[in-house]
């Protein structure tokens, strides 16, 4: 069995990121499932539907012949389809956080590893060679996604230009669907596009055209099987790739796709509407925990716009049932989802 999201709004969910961002670490295994069960007894009777990863995942070098990641983390003991039926059985579905266009160093390491479908080796759509100049103390080398991480930890970017490289990208957003998954949280995007970061260069600059590629290609294998989250895209001239190829999809098959454009809100009072923080000048990281719903009011689509992730955890008691009141009365006048963050 595979549980389906309603995509005429968005997953209302549970998600590992407190714990992994406060911790700076990965999502134990069996602290995941205390916590699927957790959201079981108390969550689901009141609409909670998945539970979803995060990421932390440089040290996740468990993959299968054509290089995809088969669970979270190398401690696991099982793979993303167990634990997707394990959340089918209780009612919820399972959200992955991966991006598809990650090479693991893995499968740059093992010439035995192929693009699937093809004879071509994974380490063959990936620029080996390249050098970044900039914060890269130790000359790593290769297309990285980040590269502090060093040289083992460091995931490679896919050339997009290379043969087998939509095959690689198609067939892990396939993957995920094979293996029951319901959700993939496509995190990174505006680094991808151009390198940047808070205004600074920080990796290669793939360019917009090369961008806009992959967001077709991950369209096209999603089809109306998996729910997709574009997560810190820079959304260059007002959301132009994102909104016209996600958009028009879903305007032709309504629950065909649907793209949720996260922001990371962390603050409720109306002081900080107006502030902008950026990953870049391009990249907007509203303040406040619901503007959200109104920064792209104008685009008139079915695309989702999410609040930021709660972490209720760390928010005082009486705040709780102000922040449930406030929920209820945006909830009533948009199209949204919103997910918690929480771990005990």
């Amino acid at each position: 069995m595979r549980l389906k999201l309603d995509k005429r709004t968005g997953p209302l969910y549970w998600c590992t990121y407190e714990k992994q961002f406060t911790e700076n670490t990965f999502m134990p295994e069996e602290r995941f499932k205390e916590n699927i069960d957790w959201v079981a007894k108390e969550f689901v009777p009141y609409g909670y539907e998945m539970v979803c990863t995060d990421g932390w995942i440089e040290d996740s070098f468990c993959i299968n012949e054509n290089g995809y990641l088969t669970r979270h983390h190398d401690s696991w003991k099982h793979d993303w389809k167990y634990w997707a039926d394990y959340l089918n059985e209780r009612g919820m579905a399972l959200g992955v956080y991966y991006n598809p266009t990650w090479i693991s160093p893995a499968a740059v390491k093992n010439k035995e590893i192929l693009v699937k479908g093809t004879n071509i080796p994974v380490r063959e759509i990936t620029d080996l060679s390249y050098v970044y100049n900039g914060e890269n103390e130790k000359k790593i080398t290769g297309d990285r996604f980040s590269y502090p991480n060093g040289e083992d930890r460091a995931l490679y970017w896919v050339d997009v230009d290379r043969s087998g490289a939509k095959e690689y990208v198609q067939g892990y957003v396939k993957y995920f669907i094979d293996c029951h998954v319901a959700f993939l949280r496509i995190d990174f995007l505006s680094w991808y596009e151009d390198g940047m970061d808070k205004g600074k260069q920080i990796g290669r600059n793939h360019g917009s055209a090369n961008y806009r590629k992959v967001l077709e290609w991950i369209k096209e294998a999603a089809g109306d099987q998996i729910m997709i989250s574009l997560v810190m895209p820079h959304l260059k001239n007002n959301g132009e790739n994102e909104f016209a190829l996600f958009s028009n999809s879903v305007n032709q098959i309504f629950k065909a796709v649907q793209v949720l454009l996260p922001y990371r809100f962390t603050l409720f009072s109306n002081a900080h509407i107006t502030r902008l923080h950026s990953h870049s000048v391009l990249l907007p990281y509203r303040f406040t925990l619901f503007s959200n719903t109104s920064v792209f009011a104008h685009k008139k689509t079915p695309v989702l716009l999410p609040y930021r992730f709660t972490l209720f955890s760390n928010i005082p008691l009486d705040m709780t049932f102000k922040i449930r009141f406030y929920y209820l009365i945006d909830l009533h006048y948009s199209q949204t989802y919103m997910y918690l963050c929480y771990h005990f």
